[in-house]
């Protein structure tokens, strides 16, 4: 009876300190952090997903030909040659007798790079998950205030729009790539010229009508064509303003946080 005595006093101090251990331990859920991080995102708030545009391709219709590859020459109308009063006709050297042009933006190809995602065939999306939080509130802090995930804010970036408030469509006009096809010169960098219509040849005609001759033309030295005064390259700088719909899941690019006390 005595030794057991003993033996129970002699324990007293280790079951004191396993006591004081187990109370004072971090919590097993989140490590005394208060918030724990998301299963789906890692805790990153966002995930990759293919690009919704592109399909994952990276490459979409080239909108300056509209994904045909080529533009119709405007010298010619696509006709390949030039036609004069009368019913004579001379070969397009706008074109080079095809009818069209070489879209300079695509190179032929019909397509480009995607803007959406910088031609990488994916985007990284809000996880709708923990709303872009990246974290949920620890259940033994749920209790707590402020709110560990807003931190007292009450509010959270939306997850919908990203904190933009609003969506933007696609330009119309250059489909969000920043330039477009320069009309004047149909995206050849080079204008037909005005006084032989592409021709390269100047026509004469007596005062009856009937003909004098041609010879070659003196402003475009007989190529049929000038340098385009308004581009370089075929294409301009796209000004246009996309049109945008408010996000109707917030306001101003916040949303309330879902998780702290209301």
């Amino acid at each position: 009876m005595r030794r057991r005595w003993l033996l129970l006093l002699a324990l007293l101090p280790s079951l004191a300190f396993a006591s004081t251990f187990v109370v004072g331990a971090a919590c097993s859920i989140c490590a005394d952090k208060d918030v724990v991080a998301c299963d789906r995102c890692a805790g990153k708030g966002t995930l990759k997903d293919s690009c919704r545009r592109c399909r994952g391709s990276r490459q979409i219709g080239c909108p300056i030909c509209r994904a045909s590859g080529n533009w119709v020459c405007n010298a010619c109308g696509g006709g390949g040659v030039i036609k004069w009063k009368g019913g004579d006709t001379d070969p397009c050297k706008a074109c080079g007798k095809k009818g069209s042009l070489r879209c300079s933006a695509c190179q032929g190809a019909k397509r480009v790079g995607c803007p959406s995602c910088a031609k990488t065939g994916t985007k990284e999306l809000t996880c709708q998950a923990c709303l872009g939080v990246g974290v949920f509130p620890c259940p033994n802090a749920a209790a707590k205030t402020p709110c560990t995930v807003c931190k007292g804010k009450r509010k959270l970036t939306c997850a919908r729009c990203g904190g933009a408030g609003a969506f933007a469509s696609a330009c119309r006009a250059c489909a969000d790539t920043k330039t477009k096809a320069c009309r004047a010169c149909t995206l050849s960098g080079a204008s037909p010229c005005g006084s032989c219509y592409g021709s390269g040849k100047m026509r004469f005609a007596y005062e009856d009508g009937s003909k004098a001759g041609t010879k070659t033309c003196d402003d475009c030295k007989g190529s049929g064509v000038l340098k385009c005064e308004i581009c370089k390259n075929g294409t301009v700088p796209c000004n246009d303003t996309p049109e945008k719909t408010d996000c109707p899941g917030c306001d101003g690019g916040k949303q309330d946080c879902p998780y702290c006390a209301q």
